[in-house]
């Protein structure tokens, strides 16, 4: 990296951004590094920053092994880190850890176990601390597709530049990590993210596979903001805004239902009819969520199937089932709802 005098703007603010952080287990922050633009930025970035904000930035790479040229791609994410003075650790993604996650699509088991393996390298490094190159341009994607979808206020509010979870959250068991996740670019534009890259002098790794418009998020990048943009100069950070919006207004409900949760359970895990229907629609469909998270690993408990969900403890009708995903039903009895496994041999495949 090309040496240089005094941290520039964009330093200064993810500096003061990492200073805000909640309280940390330790210095080190483990990076998500693909070798491309906007994560070559975040690392070079937390590389300058280093030595005022007490922080040590280590590389990782997840292999997906999708590509014959993985490796090859591998060995040049290395020698970027190399090229900014940092540590490198890389990881395979199992063969068959698309396999492992029945009721979800190809995208979404391999998005589980990269965050996985991000997971057990910050583990490793004795961290809790993940860094992700996620921009302002990401983020409104992000809501545009949460929204394409039907989301909620939950969806509507995107990511988070900071949010503390359980990787994996899908399953429980003893790897459960409380991991810090946090996204110092979240408020940034896309344009500035490369500037920066680009005055490293390194040259990031290009993935083809972000160009495919088979991807939904790459259509919608190449074709519908641009034409967003034209329509209403501004929409990306409006976007943006937006979602900011709507995760005060989602926090606050949340919390809301989080307070009236315990009432609304018996001591066997069932959720009672007659203290959810009482609460006003949004305060209910949370309630829903929360409980199904109840030591449940479910995944994704989307819009649609909570609706769903609301209407089978409003009609009441016992025995009736609903299958939620990855692996769970839903089950309608006397007094509200009660949450089940489903046979293996009954599950449906969820394209998501």
């Amino acid at each position: 990296m090309r040496p240089r005098a005094g941290l520039g703007g964009l330093e200064q603010r993810v500096l003061a951004r990492w200073r805000q952080l909640p309280s940390r287990s330790s210095a080190a922050v483990v990076v998500g590094f693909s070798g491309g633009g906007d994560s070559l930025a975040l690392a070079a970035v937390l590389g300058r920053i280093a030595s005022l904000g007490n922080l040590s930035p280590i590389l990782v790479h997840i292999d997906h092994g999708w590509r014959a040229v993985s490796g090859h791609e591998q060995r040049e994410a290395a020698a970027l880190a190399s090229g900014l003075g940092l540590p490198f650790h890389a990881y395979r993604m199992p063969d068959e850890a698309r396999a492992s996650h029945p009721g979800v699509g190809a995208e979404e088991a391999a998005r589980r176990e990269r965050y996985r393996l991000l997971a057990a390298a910050a583990r490793a490094l004795g961290t809790d601390l993940i860094a992700l190159a996620h921009h302002q341009d990401d983020q409104a994607e992000t809501v545009l597709l949460h929204l394409l979808r039907g989301a909620g206020l939950a969806g509507a509010a995107g990511m988070r530049e900071v949010r503390r979870m359980a990787i994996p959250w899908w399953e429980v068991g003893p790897e459960e990590a409380n991991l810090l996740l946090w996204r110092p670019f979240l408020s940034e534009p896309r344009s500035v993210i490369r500037a920066y890259a680009a005055a490293t002098g390194l040259t990031p790794l290009v993935d083809p596979s972000n160009d495919d418009p088979a991807f939904r998020r790459n259509l919608l990048r190449a074709e519908a903001m641009p034409l967003l943009e034209r329509i209403a100069p501004g929409a990306t950070p409006a976007l943006v805004r937006f979602a900011a919006l709507a995760a005060a207004d989602d926090e606050t409900l949340h919390a809301t239902a989080a307070a009236v949760l315990p009432d609304a359970v018996t001591a066997d895990g069932e959720l009672v009819r007659s203290r959810v229907m009482t609460r006003p629609p949004a305060v209910r469909r949370r309630l829903i969520r929360q409980w199904v998270h109840l030591g449940h690993p479910i995944a994704l408990v989307t819009a649609e199937r909570t609706e769903a969900m609301l209407d089978l403890l409003e009609r009441g009708e016992p025995g009736k089932r609903l299958e939620i995903g990855d692996g769970w039903s839903v089950e309608a009895t006397r007094g509200g709802l009660r949450i089940d496994r489903v046979p293996a041999a009954e599950r449906r495949i969820d394209p998501r």
